[in-house]
């Protein structure tokens, strides 16, 4: 009796271990969306990559740039945050190094760029790899005759005292033609909460991230627990929505992991978008 009441406390501690790692399993996943194209784009795929903060996925970013190269994709998105202000840039610079000859990769800030010691010297070194930063700027492009319209925004704080939406409005309306561009319409920002105002410029799709999935989730009854700026229980913590009939927001959870502030059922992810 001794021995099966051991027995029975060991596999007690096992299944609470195995619970535990599975909800705050830290390594990245697939996350797919396909999403109608409006007879504009087909057959397209995109790798978007967000809030990576220089969290380290194998030598070099290996894990990381395995399941990319593994997609084969069109194009990356980056939506910012690639490296974190707190730690060493180098597994940011593992990272472009090891997908810069890919695919074209876009790319926009995010909050963290900003509060580095050296913003200039952190987007010398992104560009050094080939990587086009969107700055309030578009580019048009025609892929297999998908002709679609990039657009990316600067964040907030890249102003000297944050502005927030008052910044983002001052952003898109230096965008040349933002409003007369043509093909399939993208938005890349770090910032999902201001899903209203990209809207009302007619974008077809918002890609962002900044959210990190809410942190901690509880699958079917909490989509997340807090995000930047939006808060307790985000709106816009990480997954699609249908914010209107014409504009489609994905916002990605995020790479970012750190030990001291674990993801809880929010495993990091590498967002993988089709059109069809």
């Amino acid at each position: 009796m001794k021995g099966l009441k051991y027995f029975k406390r060991w596999i007690g501690i096992i299944v609470i271990m195995s619970f535990i790692i599975l909800i705050t399993w830290n390594q990245p996943i697939y996350r797919y969306y396909k999403i109608d194209g409006k007879q504009e784009i087909f057959d397209l795929k995109v790798i978007q990559i967000s809030d990576l903060h220089s969290s380290n996925y194998g030598d070099k970013q290996s894990k990381l740039i395995s399941m990319i190269v593994e997609e084969s994709p069109d194009m990356i998105w980056i939506t910012g945050d690639l490296m974190d202000e707190n730690r060493s840039i180098q597994g940011a610079v593992d990272f472009l190094e090891g997908i810069q000859n890919e695919c074209p990769i876009y790319y926009v800030s995010g909050n963290h760029e900003y509060w580095h010691d050296d913003p200039d010297l952190v987007f010398d070194t992104i560009r050094s790899y080939g990587v086009t930063i969107l700055e309030n700027e578009s580019v048009t492009l025609n892929i297999r005759d998908n002709k679609i319209t990039i657009t990316g925004v600067i964040d907030p704080d890249a102003t000297l005292a944050y502005m927030g939406k008052e910044a983002l409005k001052r952003s898109l309306s230096r965008v040349k033609d933002i409003d007369r561009q043509e093909g399939y319409r993208i938005l890349l920002s770090h910032r999902p909460e201001h899903i209203e105002l990209y809207e009302s410029h007619g974008f077809d799709l918002v890609v962002s991230g900044h959210s990190h999935g809410g942190q901690v989730r509880i699958p079917f009854l909490i989509n997340g627990l807090y995000a930047p700026n939006q808060g307790w229980f985000p709106k816009y913590a990480g997954g699609y929505y249908a914010y209107t009939d014409d504009t489609e927001l994905i916002v990605s959870r995020g790479l970012s992991y750190n030990p001291r502030l674990p993801r809880v059922f929010n495993p990091p992810e590498v967002v993988v978008i089709e059109w069809y």
